[in-house]
């Protein structure tokens, strides 16, 4: 092989999974739990920046990953104002790990289900739903990046 094409092999990346199994980077991917690619691609700036927030991207196991999006509809989030929330929230929660962001978030999202504001409230509790549903194949297909 000439040095070129040495030059250009990405070192496979090792993960764990929750049973202590040891993955290859090929068989796990990035789950954003907000918003499909299709709706980055054409979605407004808020959206676009929601998806790609730390709570809201998982690193998974692709067969779980592949049975979330099989069970698990893509969550409901048009109200304009939940989402600047949820944004504000996140960033306040940078520097704990993705699990950690994503329960804290369905936490805050309690308790603006507890408001007054009707429609508000309805998409929370949706949210709500949503996401503690995800959640739940998260935990089970979450994977964490090996040292070397």
């Amino acid at each position: 092989m000439n040095k070129d094409k040495q030059s250009k092999v990405t070192p496979i990346k090792w993960y764990i999974d929750q049973d202590q199994r040891v993955l290859r980077s090929s068989e796990v991917n990035e789950h954003h739990v907000l918003y499909p690619k299709n709706v980055w691609k054409t979605g407004t700036p808020i959206q676009k920046e929601l998806r790609t927030m730390g709570g809201f991207v998982q690193r998974m196991s692709i067969p779980v990953h592949k049975d979330l999006h099989r069970a698990v509809e893509i969550p409901p989030l048009t109200n304009l104002h939940l989402m600047q929330d949820i944004l504000r929230v996140q960033k306040g929660y940078q520097n704990t790990d993705p699990i950690t962001r994503l329960t804290l978030t369905i936490a805050r999202l309690g308790e603006l289900a507890g408001g007054p504001n009707e429609q508000l409230v309805e998409e929370a509790n949706l949210l709500i739903d949503n996401l503690s549903r995800q959640r739940e194949f998260i935990l089970l297909g979450h994977v964490s990046l090996l040292e070397e």
